[in-house]
């Protein structure tokens, strides 16, 4: 069976090796098509901002947090633009309402009552870009003002760089800013779906099929997280809603198909234990998934009861582990007790990252931990 796996998590991981380059090369092709307007100029950030909040105006270095304010509350960020030239702007909004003005007129808002679903609080996240054209008679002096409403169901509001450039700039802006990550995502994402397809060839070996669909799903689990909250994501999927269910729904299930591979792959002794834990990570993710179409808990909510569970349950599972590989010395806990061990210390460094550090960027240290453990078991180690 072992021989098996190899065999087929080689072949799953060649095929959407395939995939990631017919993606790239498609993703790719887009930015090199004279359609594109102009060439890419080169793009630079906005951290320096006028930021009116309550009244109040006082200048701010972004990236920045506002805390504490109550829901609703109008947070206005001006900078100034000196060009006679068409521009185009970054724009990102994290879970808040927004309007953006061009020299005091309103060019567009994003996130009102109704244009996303009743179930949800606040509007997702997402990023835009918005095109100014300045008066070429002018003086070249123009002012973007992006009016924020601080959220309801979080305690900050983080207000990211904007950035400046033509349309090509911008996404030459972001491609290569997060074209990697988004790649590795879909390879995982792709590597896992491979995975669970295979797993629906192998018929003599039940142990076998079923060890290679829960390792399929845990990589599909953690490459649609990941790209749910990739701001790039944006520019392939547009829908914002579809994004933040991605997230949301992947970071939630990431645990219950790595438990399933485990007890599949080894008889543990404290297997009551790891058998609840199972079944109990299995049933959050869609008790959290009811409660927000319900409107009564966001998932954004759940977040912090989730990053507690899961490094829980991981320091949990590589604690079996080591019992089984050295009180009980089993040669399968031994194989799989390092890319655990690799996967709850990426996901322990991640929670610590966004509560200690206050890191609101996506969760790039589990996803290259995952990464990891997906090459630990293609190899046997």
């Amino acid at each position: 069976m072992a021989r098996l796996k190899r065999w087929t998590t080689g072949h799953a991981i060649a095929a959407a090796a395939v995939l990631l380059i017919v993606l790239a090369v498609a993703f790719s092709m887009p930015y090199r098509l004279p359609a594109l307007p102009g060439g890419a100029m080169p793009s630079r950030h906005v951290e320096q901002v006028l930021a009116a909040v309550n009244g109040e105006q006082k200048t701010l270095m972004l990236p920045y947090t506002f805390r504490n304010l109550p829901p609703g509350t109008p947070i206005s960020i001006s900078f100034p633009v000196e060009t006679r030239e068409p521009f185009s702007v970054l724009v990102k909004t994290v879970y808040a309402p927004d309007e953006v003005a061009f020299n005091g007129e309103t060019v567009s808002t994003y996130g009102t009552k109704g244009t996303y679903p009743s179930f949800l609080d606040d509007p997702p996240t997402t990023v835009r870009v918005y095109t100014f054209r300045p008066d070429p008679l002018g003086n070249g002096e123009n002012t973007i003002t992006v009016t924020y409403d601080f959220p309801h169901d979080r305690a900050q509001l983080p207000v990211a760089p904007f950035a400046i450039s033509n349309i090509s700039g911008i996404f030459r802006y972001e491609f290569m800013g997060l074209m990697a990550c988004f790649f590795l995502e879909a390879f995982l994402a792709l590597t896992g779906l491979a995975l669970v397809l295979l797993s629906l060839s192998v018929y003599r070996l039940e142990k076998g099929r079923r060890m290679l669909q829960q390792l399929g799903l845990f990589f599909l689990a953690v490459g649609v997280w990941n790209i749910g909250e990739n701001d790039f994501s944006v520019f392939v999927i547009q829908n914002p809603v579809l994004l933040y269910t991605m997230a949301f729904a992947g970071l939630f299930f990431v645990i219950a198909p790595l438990y399933g591979f485990a007890l599949t792959a080894v008889p543990f002794r404290w297997r009551r234990l790891l058998t609840t834990v199972f079944y109990a990570s299995a049933a959050l993710p869609a008790f959290a998934l009811l409660l927000q179409l319900s409107g009564l808990v966001m998932m954004m909510q759940s977040l912090f009861f989730f990053h507690v569970f899961h490094p829980a349950a991981l320091l949990l599972l590589t604690a079996a582990l080591i019992h089984e590989a050295v009180r009980e010395e089993n040669r399968r806990a031994r194989w799989m007790l390092v890319p655990i061990a690799v996967l709850c210390v990426s996901a322990v460094v991640e929670v610590l990252n966004y509560y200690v550090f206050h890191s609101f960027e996506f969760s790039l240290i589990f996803l290259f931990g995952s990464f990891v453990f997906l090459l630990l078991n293609a190899a046997g180690v």
